[in-house]
């Protein structure tokens, strides 16, 4: 249910991304994303459970793709030199370390709050952060964000577009097998934890210990990057990862 709703609407909120100040989107992203962890609070029962990680994927789309699109903004440049994607491969380095914080701390709250209160009180508790976000994007004073490239109202384009680019394409089915393994890992570590009698605040240790890996990995992923090559690193991961 997190990621059913924005696989159906992620070109349409990419379109509006490209139309609505990319302030006003990451407001309305943080909120819905609050909105969805708050009923969740109010009564966590499956179907409850279900909605709520529904709004609460609609709300991380809408975050996902203004922040990103603003973080690409960061290396943009009318020559399109060299220097220029090396700004825009650190700066995107430094955004994917901020969601391995958000990985490495969530869990470990989560976790925690489980054990010593309730599960209200975790989903309560977590649904602080994004309206913490949302009066941060709000305020222009504490925070500045690059200016959006004008486009044109007119709606063109789609899926089918894409994919009929050969580096979109192949990045997105190369995504999708890495995807379904990352979740895999996010669904089977608390349900095997479970089994074996792991409190909440143990699974949640493991899953941030997780975090911890992809944070390192992210900090040098530009290095990596102008050493090797975004290919051979991309392939390298992968190799790794299939053998572990």
């Amino acid at each position: 249910m997190f990621n059913i709703v924005p696989a159906f609407i992620a070109i349409r909120v990419g379109r509006l991304v490209d139309r609505v100040p990319l302030r006003r989107m990451l407001v309305v992203g943080c909120a819905i994303s609050a909105s969805g962890a708050l009923l969740a609070a109010v009564q966590p029962m499956l179907g409850i459970l279900a909605l709520s990680a529904c709004i609460v994927g609609v709300g991380w789309m809408a975050i996902a793709a203004a922040s990103q699109y603003a973080v690409g903004l960061l290396g943009r440049s009318d020559g399109g030199d060299e220097s220029a994607s090396n700004l825009r491969v650190r700066a995107f380095g430094v955004m994917a370390m901020g969601f391995s914080l958000s990985a490495f701390f969530g869990p470990l709250i989560a976790g925690f709050m489980i054990d010593h209160t309730s599960f209200q009180a975790a989903f309560g508790a977590l649904a602080v952060l994004p309206v913490i976000a949302a009066l941060a994007f709000a305020n222009r004073k504490w925070l500045r964000l690059p200016t959006a490239v004008a486009r044109p109202a007119a709606t063109t384009g789609g899926a089918r577009e894409l994919l009929s680019i050969a580096a979109v394409r192949n990045t997105l089915v190369s995504a999708s097998f890495i995807t379904v393994g990352w979740d895999l890992y996010g669904f089977v570590i608390p349900v095997l934890g479970s089994e074996i009698s792991l409190t909440a605040t143990q699974i949640g240790s493991v899953m941030s210990v997780f975090a911890v890996a992809v944070f390192l990995v992210r900090f040098f992923v530009a290095r990596l990057t102008d050493r090797f090559g975004e290919s051979n690193v991309m392939v390298s991961a992968m190799a790794i990862a299939g053998v572990t």
